[in-house]
């Protein structure tokens, strides 16, 4: 996985970790790092910073972790673990974890190229960041991104079992909250 280099260098990579530079590498995987530490946060003040301080870490052991079978998997452990301190230092300076999450809900923190999305994606992406941290990561990181459970598992520090529990919870949590109706909004009718 991530941590180890490839016996046989880059023909022993899987097809959609080879990357010809690392220019290749940043135009493909920033967007998508980008998009999931979005998804795991409903403040967005710090989201592009950590992805691309995490790029430069990458680029500056660039030709190292070309060498690793999954390069991409080190840079989003690289980024969870950067959002997971930047987190951290915010929970501090917040009086609870509910002024986080409707100071970004209400206080126009939404990354702007979400602005134009559907309510029913808004009702998904608010129901996905009110999930306990490691469901949220295991689930952005698996259903998302389409990381093996193995991989989560190396990606989160934890075992796959474990990484396949927090997937399942995560998924039956998310059903049971979208499932339930939306409360109606201050003068909004509902049928």
């Amino acid at each position: 996985m991530s941590g180890r280099p490839v016996p046989g260098g880059p023909s022993a990579r899987g097809a959609g970790e080879i990357r010809s530079s690392f220019d290749e590498f940043y135009l493909y995987w920033l967007p998508r790092l980008t998009g999931y530490l979005e998804s795991q946060t409903s403040d967005h003040r710090w989201v592009e910073d950590i992805a691309q301080e995490s790029m430069l870490t990458m680029a500056a052991k660039w030709d190292y972790l070309m060498t690793y079978d999954k390069p991409s998997a080190w840079l989003f452990k690289t980024a969870t673990t950067m959002l997971r301190r930047w987190q951290s230092r915010a929970r501090e300076q917040c009086t609870s974890i509910d002024d986080m999450i409707t100071r970004g809900a209400h206080a126009g923190l939404v990354a702007p190229r979400f602005e134009s999305r559907t309510a029913a994606h808004l009702d998904l992406m608010n129901a996905i960041r009110t999930l306990p941290r490691r469901q949220r990561e295991a689930l952005a990181l698996h259903c998302l991104f389409g990381f093996p459970l193995a991989d989560v598992g190396r990606i989160m520090g934890i075992t796959e079992g474990s990484a396949k529990t927090h997937v399942h919870r995560a998924r039956k949590r998310l059903e049971d909250l979208l499932r339930s109706p939306r409360p109606a909004a201050d003068g909004e009718m509902r049928a």
